[in-house]
């Protein structure tokens, strides 16, 4: 057992430097696209598509380490995360944000839906949670169907914040709810229908990151009665 938990811990800390080394050069990358898509020809179509395109490949490759790098932080054991105070309005706005650019090469409207319980305070790791809400929206992103927009919204339940992410897509199976957020289950999910396989082991790593924040994620039909919904849930 000490020789697993041994071999976890170094694999988790290889992860993490490979991803710091990849994070310095995928910036660079990213500030040269910016700084040529600011200085390009306007009137060139070509150059400004093919720059627009390598800022969306900078931000999923981005994505894909952060996600990574949850991993690392699992194989490692760390479950002890700062806790922060926020509220929840802030929080979507947040995931939404770095969630456009591939909203925008998917053709996929995202939209939040504005209620007052969007305003509840809080106390958890933020980062941990924007991660958490940020690989279920672009899963339903990825998953999309019919030109019917992603929607977030939050509501209270009693002690607790539900975030649902709801998109038009084919939901998750009935048989693979549990088995989508697990590492097994992105293994054997890809290709599978109704298994909603994202970029990055994405249903996983929301899982993680979720596990991190203290907050809970589940998937289930969509409250309109078609399409797939999650849901993030934590304590106020």
């Amino acid at each position: 057992m000490a020789k697993d938990r041994l071999e976890s811990d170094l694999i988790g800390g290889l992860l993490g430097l490979i991803v710091h080394d990849l994070r310095n050069p995928l910036s660079a990358l990213h500030s040269n696209a910016s700084f040529l898509q600011s200085a390009r020809d306007a009137t060139s179509p070509d150059v400004k598509e093919a720059l627009e395109d390598v800022s969306a490949s900078c931000e999923a490759l981005g994505h894909i380490i952060d996600n990574v790098e949850l991993l690392a932080l699992a194989l490692r054991g760390e479950r002890r995360f700062e806790q922060n105070s926020f509220s929840v309005r802030e929080l979507i706005s947040d995931a939404l944000s770095r969630s456009r650019s591939l909203a925008t090469s998917y053709s996929v409207r995202v939209e939040f839906m504005p209620s007052p319980d969007a305003d509840a305070k809080l106390a958890a790791n933020r980062e941990m949670l924007g991660r958490a809400l940020g690989n279920l929206i672009k899963n339903a992103i990825q998953h999309s169907q019919d030109g019917i927009p992603v929607r977030v919204s939050a509501r209270i339940d009693g002690e607790r914040v539900l975030l649902l992410v709801e998109d038009g897509g084919a939901p998750v199976a009935p048989d693979f709810l549990d088995k989508a957020f697990s590492a097994e289950g992105q293994v054997s999910a890809k290709g599978l229908v109704g298994a909603r396989y994202s970029r990055g082991v994405g249903l996983f790593a929301a899982r993680l990151a979720a596990d991190a924040a203290g907050a809970k994620v589940r998937a289930l039909p969509a409250p309109s009665g078609s399409g797939n919904a999650f849901e993030l849930s934590i304590a106020r």
